[in-house]
């Protein structure tokens, strides 16, 4: 391999290994970021017991509503054929 080639190839792995790094931190700062924008809580206060959890919650209302029930608001005619040149 001539020295050129091997030139360009290490200057490629260098820029392709920055751009990388560069893309890592800027996912970090975003999670770092994010985490902080969210209020911290107590989580001593805010723990609740898993069966007094569980006792809490509701089941959903139970809806009849079938999606086969639905009628449109407009009907749709039937598409006609139309013809096309052969010749293009």
């Amino acid at each position: 391999m001539s020295p050129v080639y091997t030139l360009k190839r290490k200057i490629t792995l260098l820029l392709l290994t920055l751009v990388l790094c560069g893309t890592i931190q800027a996912i970090r700062a975003q999670d770092s970021a994010a985490e902080s924008a969210q209020p911290k809580t107590d989580t001593k206060k805010s723990e609740v017991p898993k069966k007094a959890a569980a006792e809490k919650i509701t089941p959903a209302p139970a809806n009849n509503d079938s999606p086969f029930d639905y009628e449109a608001s407009e009907e749709i005619s039937q598409d006609l054929s139309v013809s096309f040149p052969v010749d293009i």
